[in-house]
């Protein structure tokens, strides 16, 4: 179980030009893990540039001042480390007696990106690859369809590596630009973990990140997305043999004070180890309808609502069948109590789940990272796992209640045209 004392240990502290700096000491191991967070890009793309945020993300790791990507993937192997660049930033976990070199480099990726044309071509003529490939992968076209009917007008409607026409038109310019409007101080954190000393790691930070100067960055534009109140459709039809159905609503933010119970709802429904859930067990085991088949509310909350998104690829002969067939166990959580013994093996799953994800000084990093972005105490472990553990099966069945609605969905199916005609 994650330890109350491990992360009331984490010291906290702001540079003077508005960089967070967290550091937790963990002498476990001799490795450090270094991460960085910058705030969110994705939702201040404009829709001509949709994917920009990614692209730049991605290009941070093609080379920086004084290193082309092949001596920077060298420098990063000389030192044994791994080294991965996102649209959050930059993180590198190594051994602690390399700690300075391995922070030298990051900081290189996230303060002087070269963002060199041959790489971005490279980069670009790569994701173009992917999307071609994706355009014909049934299950990837109905999960997109799936987004457009459920967030609208909202920047989550479009994938996040954009299209291939928004792809195309982003020239290094707009890397740079990108680049300047919010890879600044104010807007990002640094979180480190590891066998290194509190001293060390803040000097170090403020020698190599204290020179960089912060800028305001422009709020995020306000999005609205509301639940429907209707059943909205869409079908993708492809010759394939199977069928590939997303069904479901918006979802929640990560911070929602019900999050723990929904995670056991997640564990019973359709998220549960090893097939124990409810809709596994049908569909799956019992009519054999699908190899993978899964629902869940928790899986991509975040800042912003997430879905709750349930998927099954079946037979095109038993489409309806699955539809139905999920709508049903979505309408008997809400009317029906879970029995004692399935809200105490979800329990124990999500229990043991949650603490078993933040063992390692990178996820320990990453979840401070966390912590600190929605503003939540030190001891929030300890609180989740009692949440989890008071859980009641009337409190079950309120927030399935509350946050499901097996009468206004929406649907999305890719696959042959008979199934079609049967959705």
């Amino acid at each position: 179980m994650v330890e109350q004392s491990v992360f009331s240990s984490v010291k906290r502290c702001v540079l003077k030009n508005g960089l967070t700096l967290l550091f937790l000491e963990s002498r476990k191991h001799p490795v450090v893990s270094i991460r960085t967070d910058i705030g969110s890009g994705v939702l201040r793309e404009t829709p001509l540039r949709a994917g920009l945020a990614r692209l730049t993300g991605a290009m941070l790791q093609e080379g920086q001042e004084g290193l082309d990507a092949f001596a920077l993937s060298r420098a990063v192997d000389s030192l044994g480390g791994i080294l991965k660049t996102d649209t959050r930033g930059a993180r590198i976990k190594l051994l602690a007696e390399d700690f300075q070199d391995g922070l030298e480099l990051l900081a290189g990726c996230l303060l002087r990106p070269s963002f060199g044309e041959e790489a971005l071509a490279r980069l670009r003529a790569r994701t173009l690859d992917a999307m071609k490939q994706a355009e014909e992968n049934p299950a990837r076209q109905a999960s997109l369809a799936f987004d457009r009917l459920v967030y609208g007008k909202h920047p989550f409607h479009r994938p996040a590596e954009g299209t291939p026409e928004t792809v195309s038109r982003i020239r290094r310019r707009d890397l740079v630009s990108l680049h300047r409007k919010l890879f600044v101080p104010s807007n990002a954190l640094i979180s480190i973990c590891g066998d290194v000393d509190s001293d060390q790691v803040t000097k170090l930070v403020t020698r190599l990140f204290g020179g960089w100067k912060n800028r305001s960055v422009s709020p995020i534009p306000r999005f609205r997305v509301r639940r429907q109140k209707t059943v909205r459709r869409s079908w993708i039809p492809m010759d394939r043999e199977q069928v590939h159905i997303y069904l479901g609503h918006l979802g929640i933010r990560r911070d929602d004070p019900s999050y723990p119970a929904l995670r056991v709802l997640d564990s019973v429904l359709g998220a549960g180890s090893g097939f124990t859930d409810r809709i596994s067990r049908d569909l799956r085991d019992e009519q054999g309808l699908a190899y993978t088949v899964y629902a869940s509310i928790c899986a991509d909350a975040g800042r912003v609502p997430g879905t709750f998104r349930a998927y099954i690829g079946t037979d095109p002969g038993n489409a309806e069948l699955a539809i139905q067939g999920i709508l049903k166990h979505v309408k008997r959580i809400r009317k029906e109590l879970a029995s004692r013994e399935e809200l105490e093996i979800a329990i124990e799953t999500v229990r043991g789940n949650y603490a078993s994800s933040y063992e390692t000084v990178s996820q320990k990093a990453g979840y401070m990272v966390f912590l600190e972005r929605y503003g939540l105490p030190m001891d929030y472990p300890l609180r989740y796992l009692r949440a989890v553990g008071r859980l009641k099966v009337e409190e079950l069945r309120s927030v399935a209640q509350r946050y499901l609605n097996e009468e206004h969905y929406s649907l999305s199916v890719a696959g042959p045209p008979s199934a079609g005609r049967s959705t």
